[in-house]
């Protein structure tokens, strides 16, 4: 049994020495040097989980940020990432290929490629600069994320992380404070979190080499720019992100406070109105007067969990029914303690040019009227509802629990749509 364990291939070096099935002249990693790769991969897991311990025993910041530089610039650890990141991009290596690459990735302070950076629109209509790095970068990152989480408290509201389930986690979690009682939230993000933030920012939450923080983690994004900053898009990013922001949630300790992240999107949970804009209003004060520099809160919403909809004001605060959270909606029905979660409206919105292009553009005009007839009182299981069910929401949304009224809701979104591609076709004026 031992000997066989000894002989099984580290996943990454499994992956990269198996041909393409569709593709297999295509040169992949030699079976026999996907050995040796193998033994560097789970050495390096090693090194980082000895890292790992080394910063729970109460090490020295010094000596744990010696020790991560050390292994960042250990051959092991550059071909582990360099493996790791290629799999992420789907680009199988040979040993070659691999060589060169762990080569370059040791070049922290001038390294071989330069990044690209790219405009990319928001929901409320304004932008955020997106950087794409190439392989090396993409390398380097991953070395400093694995260091990052073994040398990092693990974040206890952020659920963008491996294992919380992102988005999803998210909403459950805020179900489960509905269902004990939490009903106001205030639901907000921090303002142009990833460029606000520094090496200052950073360096109190991480025992990481400052060296390896600075010429990996953090980039000028443009040309006469003050200080670098944390590129959004990086391997790394979102973990010195949410290591900052769980920073600050740490210090509200109001045990009547439900607190929910993920990334730079934060919601303050509590029992009564009052204690819920207090509560907001401290971790505001909190993320002002950091001293690396403040970090302002915007798009902040007042959210009432036991109504399903509706919008108000409240002490200056936009007001909604229900707790839009991350492309979630979640209501709690106080008839029948049942907690609503579907699809928000601004996550919706996107995906109906999706139905219109995919669901009825592929029909002809006499399948787009046979479709618009049967909407009139289309069943349950009706194959758009399936392929919505199937295609979008599953993936998507799957804490998504349909119910009557949304049968009823997606009825009237598919007429409507069906109706405008009805008239783009002219065969509104044809039926009349």
């Amino acid at each position: 049994m031992s000997s066989l364990r000894q002989q099984k291939l580290h996943p990454l070096a499994d992956w990269h020495s198996k041909p393409w099935p569709d593709h297999p002249k295509l040169p992949v990693m030699d079976q026999r040097i996907a050995k040796f790769a193998s033994r560097c991969c789970f050495e390096a897991e090693r090194e980082v989980r000895r890292l790992e311990r080394q910063y729970a025993s109460g090490a020295s910041r010094r000596k744990v940020g010696n020790r991560s530089h050390q292994i960042a610039l250990g051959y092991k650890m550059r071909l582990y990432s360099a493996l790791k990141a290629a799999r992420k991009s789907g680009d199988k290596l040979t040993f070659s290929a691999l060589q060169s690459r762990a080569a370059a990735a040791k070049n922290y302070n001038a390294p071989t490629e330069s990044f690209t950076k790219f405009s990319k629109k928001k929901w409320n209509g304004s932008s955020r600069i997106i950087f794409s790095f190439g392989p090396i970068r993409k390398a380097q990152q991953e070395t400093l994320k694995a260091l990052l989480i073994a040398t990092t408290p693990e974040p206890q509201y952020d659920y963008c992380h491996q294992g919380r389930r992102g988005h999803h986690g998210a909403i459950c979690k805020i179900r489960e404070a509905l269902l004990a009682g939490t009903r106001f939230w205030m639901v907000t993000d921090i303002k142009n979190a990833f460029p606000s933030m520094t090496m200052e920012h950073a360096t109190p939450h991480t025992y990481v080499s400052k060296r390896l923080l600075l010429r990996v983690g953090f980039y000028f994004s443009h040309k006469g720019s003050a200080r670098p900053e944390l590129p959004q898009g990086g391997k790394h990013s979102s973990y010195i992100c949410s290591a900052v922001i769980d920073g600050v949630l740490r210090k509200l300790y109001n045990p009547d406070v439900e607190k929910v992240a993920f990334s730079d999107n934060v919601t303050i949970g509590a029992t009564t109105k009052a204690h819920a804009v207090i509560a907001f209003q401290q971790i505001e004060t909190e993320l002002a007067s950091l001293k690396a520099g403040p970090l302002a809160l915007h798009h902040t919403v007042f959210s009432v969990g036991d109504q399903h909809r509706g919008k108000f004001s409240y002490q200056g605060f936009k007001g909604r029914g229900s707790i839009w959270f991350c492309g979630y909606a979640a209501s709690l029905d106080k008839t029948t303690d049942y907690v609503r979660i579907r699809a928000n409206k601004i996550a919706f919105d996107k995906v109906k040019v999706r139905i219109r292009a995919e669901f009825f553009k592929p029909l002809s005009n006499e399948q787009l009227e046979a479709v618009y007839e049967e909407l009139t009182d289309p069943p349950s299981d009706h194959w758009l509802f399936n392929r919505l069910k199937n295609e979008w929401a599953r993936s998507g949304y799957p804490e998504w629990k349909w119910v009557t009224h949304t049968y009823e809701h997606l009825t009237n979104t598919f007429w409507v749509i069906a109706q405008a591609e009805r008239a783009e076709r002219g065969l509104t004026a044809a039926a009349d």
